[in-house]
């Protein structure tokens, strides 16, 4: 596997079209050959899902996809203004003390999800699943744990049908991205200003960093980009995030490039921008303790603490 850490380079790759998808269902495929274990329900779970297709298939995965995230938008803003505006009077108060992640990004992300979506399943098994099914992306998590998930898969698919399975999918593929995103911002900004309220602050216009650190490629065809040769089937992990990169560079790639650009772009910008005017409303200071980061959630760089406490 080659790695690519120049923006330039990585971001050609991921836009030119002499690049493949990873397909993290071929992975699941390979490894229950390997083990001589039946992987069916994760390998038709990421079979569905626009990450990991291309042509015609990632087209109509992706059309599906839009069609869905459109359902019941303003049911999801109300839903974000609503928690925001709880989160706020309760929350951002003197002498609360919180966790940008646990307390502010995910159950904002339940909220959201669950006004666009009728299905019951979601207030109770399905969230609960929809964290576990990312755990299947890190190589950290243990082949227990993958059997595990694949065995509820396979249960809540039999029980609510493979509609509901897809629907699961792609709350899975929103979930990190989002809720790590936006609390790495949130922490970024209050870390940077510790003598200020928060009304003080400078709150950019955008998230400024993403949870997802790399995509990978599979070179489809010989191909050169910037004098770089590739090769057929070589396997390409292009680094999205560096910190050696401007924030201009960070912001270009933050959704990706080319036909696999994020349709959740829209609903991230909207998201941080209600969360930041939430804190910027306030003229409370604030103490953040030191992030901690998890070492379990690859491709992902999920904070595993990010304490904040309200002063006075």
């Amino acid at each position: 596997m080659r790695i690519i850490t120049d923006h330039h380079l990585a971001r050609a790759v991921i836009s030119s079209d002499g690049f493949s998808a990873y397909s993290l269902a071929d992975s699941y495929r390979a490894l229950g050959q390997h083990l001589g274990h039946d992987f069916g329900p994760v390998i038709s779970l990421f079979d569905r899902l626009p990450t990991f297709l291309d042509g015609e298939a990632h087209r109509e995965a992706r059309r599906a996809l839009a069609h869905s995230m459109s359902r019941n938008k303003a049911e999801q803003v109300d839903a974000a203004r609503n928690f925001l505006t709880t989160f706020g009077a309760t929350k951002l108060q003197p002498g609360s003390c919180f966790d940008l992640l646990e307390d502010l990004a995910q159950p904002l992300y339940r909220a959201i999800s669950s006004a666009g979506s009728p299905s019951a399943w979601l207030a109770t098994e399905g969230f609960d699943l929809v964290e576990d099914l990312a755990l299947l992306f890190s190589p950290a998590t243990s082949l227990k744990k993958r059997f595990g998930i694949n065995r509820r898969l396979a249960d809540f698919t039999s029980r609510h049908g493979t509609t509901a399975s897809h629907e699961l999918g792609l709350l899975m593929l929103g979930i990190r991205p989002l809720t790590g995103s936006l609390a790495l911002s949130l922490y970024d900004v209050l870390a940077q200003h510790p003598d200020a309220p928060l009304s003080a602050m400078v709150w950019p216009a955008r998230l400024a960093h993403s949870a997802l650190s790399y995509v990978d490629r599979i070179c489809e065809r010989p191909t050169i980009i910037n004098e770089e040769h590739f090769e057929p089937g070589e396997h390409i992990r292009c680094v999205i995030q560096s910190p050696d990169w401007s924030a201009e560079q960070r912001q270009a790639v933050m959704f990706g490039a080319g036909a696999h650009a994020c349709l959740g772009r829209p609903l991230s910008d909207l998201v941080w921008t209600m969360s930041a005017a939430c804190f910027a409303a306030h003229d409370h200071g604030v103490a953040v303790e030191p992030l901690r980061m998890r070492h379990d959630s690859d491709p992902f760089d999920l904070p595993a603490r990010t304490m904040v406490t309200i002063l006075a």
